[in-house]
């Protein structure tokens, strides 16, 4: 059992949770549910359920790409995503293509949001990837991208359930994200956020992350981890 107060400080709830690495498709339907709960106005999430299935999906599909989750009663209230390296955001986009064909084919008006208009370069960059780029030039490419984060673990993506938001669950995932990145040996984490996004920048620093570039992009951030040798 684990206590959990709100930030109103009156609401104590007292609950039992279990963190899970999602490996199939219910996971990924739980995952996305929550995902949906946590960015309701995110244009990915007005493509419906089954282009988040999908998304998610890309995590089991690559070897080094991982999701844990906080269950509770049959509900997933909270999770983190990551992947080893970089690129993670074009290759998603890329694999769920189709997905996000057929939402929009069911929810044309979508293509009119404004984050559509924000994120026309970096969608018409990867429409070509996927249609006219050979493999070559991807190759190519991923080895001009690889630099400094290839063997990093990049935190990918964070939600908490908005009926579990201000209870402490997004401290949980980031331990257990730190838990993973050490797992596999890796010492070095990293990961982006908009500029705008104080209260999320203010919850990586408490947890050790220090600010690598401010741009106007956005910031990326580090996090150092010790890694102790197998014992022999």
């Amino acid at each position: 059992m684990i206590q959990l107060q709100s930030t109103r400080g009156t609401d104590i709830r007292m609950f039992d949770y279990e963190i899970v690495k999602a490996d199939n498709m219910e996971h990924l339907r739980l995952v996305s549910i929550c995902f949906q709960s946590s960015f309701p106005d995110s244009f990915a999430s007005k493509l419906g359920i089954p282009y988040l299935v999908r998304m998610h999906e890309w995590f089991l599909e690559e070897p080094d790409g991982f999701i844990l989750f906080i269950r509770h009663e049959k509900q997933c209230v909270g999770f983190v995503s990551g992947y080893v390296g970089t690129s993670s955001a074009s290759a998603m986009m890329q694999f769920a293509l189709w997905a996000a064909f057929r939402s929009l084919a069911l929810r044309p008006w979508l293509v009119f949001e404004p984050e559509v208009r924000k994120r026309r370069h970096f969608i018409t960059r990867n429409l070509k990837k996927r249609f006219f780029v050979t493999r070559r030039v991807e190759e190519r490419e991923k080895e001009q991208n690889a630099y400094s984060f290839s063997d990093s673990v990049g935190l990918v993506g964070i939600g908490v359930h908005r009926e579990y938001q201000g209870k402490g669950l997004g401290s949980i995932m980031l331990r257990a994200f730190d838990q993973e990145v050490m797992l596999k040996r890796l010492s070095h984490a990293h990961l982006s956020v908009k500029r705008e996004n104080k209260r999320a920048i203010h919850a990586y620093r408490k947890h050790g992350w220090k600010v690598l570039t401010d741009k106007a992009v956005g910031i990326t951030m580090v996090k150092e981890y010790e890694c102790h040798e197998e014992d022999p």
